[in-house]
């Protein structure tokens, strides 16, 4: 198990090309910043076919027509950084309850080479720290060299949200996963199965890749490879009605259905398990975070799980998955009596996992 893992260095992979279209458009977006042209406004058309589907779902919507389901103020542009300017929305953190945040932040930050990036305290005792890969900001860091500086050095990551109640409020016998949540999937360019358990990992196995529960019980798949802009790939889901399930992140959230996302570039490796069958993939773009939607025909359900059992934790506030944070720069949710969208969150996504809305001036307050 004390295997070490390494790959070419960062610089080699911001220079390496995907073999998909969605993520050489994202390789075209670097090449615009080391133009120094950071919005691409010389390459305006060529990046335009990979914005065109964020669009017209958020045009399906009848996002900023009179009557439609989101229907709101006009959009404002989800930061400078060109892989979310041209979106309406992105999923931009997840929210996990835990009892013991030092655990967890061990496990993240020396098993798989997160850092720390915020830690608050609120006056309840509640204390709540943001881990990721690199900066969540919105923009371009100033000192950010394409070609040369790191995808970490980079913004846009996506991150985690670990939220520790004060000791009186923590359940007794702890947060427990929905029968729905499977995993969460990342894309290292490096890791040691070692560093893993000795950060706190529990391995549950680890041929070609790797899969561990995080001290809590998240559990995580990690696949060794360099072609992602940031290592945080998607949250897979088991759905008990596929077309309700892709109807909500698709038609409702805005989300539309994109390549699998990969972090090496062969098709087909042992290294790195290839989509599961009938199951479905969306996301807001080909670059950013996603969801994983596994049906019981994609095979990948534990044995005896049956699509009745998949539902919310049966006891509320024991939720160890708090779901997906969404930053909103449509401005639909921040609108009064919009009763459309009120019932949309009352309703909540389909298998009992949590969404969350963020207005974009109240997320961009947060990580300043």
């Amino acid at each position: 198990l004390a295997v070490t893992a390494c790959l070419a260095t960062c610089a080699q992979g911001l220079v390496s090309l995907h073999a998909s279209p969605g993520r050489a458009q994202s390789r075209l977006r670097m090449a615009c910043l080391a133009d120094g042209d950071p919005h691409g406004q010389g390459r305006r058309e060529a990046l335009q076919t990979g914005l065109s589907g964020a669009s017209a779902a958020w045009a399906a919507l009848g996002g900023g027509a009179a009557g439609g389901l989101l229907a709101a103020r006009p959009a404002r542009a989800l930061g400078t950084i060109p892989e979310t300017a041209g979106l309406t929305r992105v999923a931009a953190q997840a929210v996990l309850r835990v009892t013991d945040t030092d655990a967890v932040v061990a496990f993240f930050t020396k098993g798989l080479f997160m850092s720390v990036l915020r830690q608050t305290k609120s006056a309840d005792g509640t204390l709540t720290t943001t881990i990721g890969f690199g900066s969540d900001e919105l923009a371009v860091p100033k000192d950010f060299v394409a070609g040369i500086s790191s995808f970490k050095d980079y913004g846009a990551h996506f991150t985690l949200q670990l939220v520790e109640p004060p000791e009186a409020e923590k359940p007794q016998e702890g947060y427990e996963f929905g029968p729905s949540f499977a995993y969460l999937a990342m894309g290292v360019p490096f890791y040691r199965i070692s560093k893993l358990m000795e950060a706190g990992g529990e391995i549950v196995s680890a041929y070609g890749f790797t899969v561990v529960n995080a001290p809590g019980g998240l559990p995580c798949q990690v696949v060794l490879g360099d072609e992602l802009r940031d290592p945080f790939m998607f949250a897979a889901y088991r759905v008990k009605d596929l077309k309700a399930s892709e109807q909500f992140y698709g038609d409702t959230l805005g989300m539309k259905k994109c390549e699998y996302p990969r972090a090496r570039p062969a098709l087909v490796s042992s290294f790195e398990p290839p989509q599961p069958p009938k199951s479905s993939y969306l996301s807001f773009s080909d670059d950013t975070f996603g969801v994983l939607l596994l049906p019981k025909s994609s095979g990948t359900w534990p044995k005896g799980l049956k699509p009745a059992d998949i539902r919310p934790v049966s006891e509320r506030g024991r939720e160890a998955w708090g779901g997906l944070r969404i930053v909103d720069g449509a401005g639909a949710l921040a609108t009064p009596g919009n009763r459309a969208v009120a019932s949309l969150i009352e309703e909540g996504e389909p298998d009992g996992n949590g969404i969350e809305f963020v207005d974009i001036q109240t997320f961009e307050a947060e990580i300043s």
